[in-house]
């Protein structure tokens, strides 16, 4: 709810351009509540201009009447000076001519400040001071608001069919489940419908209402004949000008794909099988020395070569050996056998 302090400075001409505009968007939206914030506003500026009653300052001018008249009656014995119960009867007039003002108006600014802070109303505005502020609803439903972001809902559901708010700005709702009780909210244009869902609805332009449906299904309809609607699926994005609806959900993002060719119709052995192989055909000159070997992978070699230097070639060109040459004709040490 908009803080009283705000709306004080606004009616005193002492607030920002941003409390201003905050002032005028909750008082369109509230326009009983603002009127009454005003005329106490009034109320209490005339309370200032009123001369308050002095209580000491009156005793003391009240005695010294009463000596005044005490002087006149020892001076003159007749009757023609104005006794001093008259005069007292007649300065208690006057002070209450006076008070009568001071206290009517205090009642009455006491009456509209209980009306206002105490008198049950109907409905809840909250306007939302930052980004991400979020409110619980009466159903428990949660309200995440964008800055200065408006909505308005009732105390209570209880005893209504639909559980319809109002939103000027940004929010996104997540929905407590009634199948009884549909929740609705309304902008200037459109309403969506829904009965269990996460979705975000956008009424910042009052030309256009967006909606963007996170999760469930809504129904996205215009506010005064629901007839004209459409559907939103999760994932999909609508805005509605008060004639149209357009889709606006976000295009995938392209997929790139890379072809190679198919590999030649060789054999599959482990690298196991490769180096046993590779070991048996060296007649026992090329063992494995190393440690970084992929045992149990396969790769596609052919076996049937005797050729030693082919077949490393062949290897080689399909996993990273690493091989160590000795002095004698088909010696090496394979420190390393890994498959790409």
């Amino acid at each position: 709810m908009i803080q009283e302090e705000i709306i004080l400075k606004y009616l005193n001409s002492d607030a920002t351009a941003a409390e201003s505009a905050m002032v005028e968007s909750w008082a369109a939206q509230n326009p009983l509540d603002f009127r009454l914030m005003k005329d106490i506003y009034v109320t209490s500026s005339e309370i200032k201009d009123i001369k308050v009653f002095d209580v000491d300052q009156e005793w003391d001018a009240f005695m010294d009447l009463v000596d005044e008249v005490e002087d006149e009656e020892e001076k003159q014995s007749e009757a023609k000076v104005v006794p001093l119960k008259t005069a007292i009867e007649a300065k208690e007039v006057s002070i209450w001519r006076e008070l009568r003002p001071v206290l009517l108006t205090a009642s009455l600014l006491m009456c509209a400040v209980v009306a206002y802070f105490l008198y049950p109303r109907g409905e809840i505005t909250h306007l939302a001071q930052a980004a991400g502020e979020t409110i619980s609803l009466p159903d428990n439903t949660v309200v995440t608001l964008n800055e200065n972001s408006i909505v308005k809902y009732p105390r209570s559901f209880d005893d209504k069919n639909e559980r319809i708010v109002e939103l000027t700005g940004i929010a996104t709702f997540d929905i407590t489940p009634n199948p009884d009780k549909p929740f609705i909210v309304e902008t200037n244009l459109a309403g969506v419908r829904a009965l269990g869902t996460v979705f975000e609805v956008d009424a910042t332009d009052t030309s256009q209402t967006g909606v963007r449906n996170i999760e469930g299904l809504i129904r996205f309809f215009d506010v005064v004949d629901e007839t004209k609607s459409v559907d939103v699926k999760e994932g999909e994005s609508f805005t509605y000008d008060g004639s149209d609806f357009a889709e606006t959900t976000p295009l995938p993002d392209p997929v790139f794909r890379t072809f190679e060719a198919p590999a030649p119709e060789l054999p599959m052995y482990t690298v196991r099988e490769v180096v046993n192989y590779i070991y048996r055909i060296s007649n026992g000159h090329a063992v494995p020395k190393g440690e970084d070997f992929d045992w149990n992978k396969r790769i596609q070699v052919e076996l049937k070569t005797l050729d030693l230097d082919k077949l490393l070639r062949e290897v080689r060109m399909k996993a990273s050996l690493t091989l160590i040459k000795k002095d004698c004709p088909d010696c090496y040490e394979i420190r390393r056998f890994r498959v790409r």
